[in-house]
């Protein structure tokens, strides 16, 4: 579990560094395949699910480290967006983890 969440850090948090580009095709691009990671890891109920999840967003998140450091860098909004899909993207893999019970409950 700690090593998926560090994966799952790491990749959401790869991009994300940076002071901001008017560039935003490929950052927009990656924003929304982030969401899409994370729709997709919200649907999981179980740990094997989120592997893949993270499996299909590392691989994904590789072909980025080929363009240019500029064209991945997120504006402030863009950063605002990536901060909360991260946010819901590890909610999302804890649940899954908990075999898809409610994240916080019972407290």
């Amino acid at each position: 579990m700690k090593y998926l969440l560090i994966a799952v850090l790491s990749t959401v948090s790869f991009a994300a560094t940076g002071c901001g580009s008017k560039k935003k095709s490929p950052v927009q691009d990656w924003l929304d395949k982030t969401v899409a990671f994370k729709d997709a890891i919200c649907k999981c109920n179980d740990t094997p699910c989120t592997n893949k999840v993270v499996e299909d967003m590392t691989k994904y998140n590789e072909s980025l480290s080929k363009l240019p450091m500029s064209d991945r860098m997120p504006d402030p909004d863009q950063q605002k967006v990536l901060d909360q899909v991260q946010k819901e993207i590890m909610s999302c893999t804890m649940k899954a983890a908990q075999g898809g019970a409610a994240v916080g409950s019972g407290s």
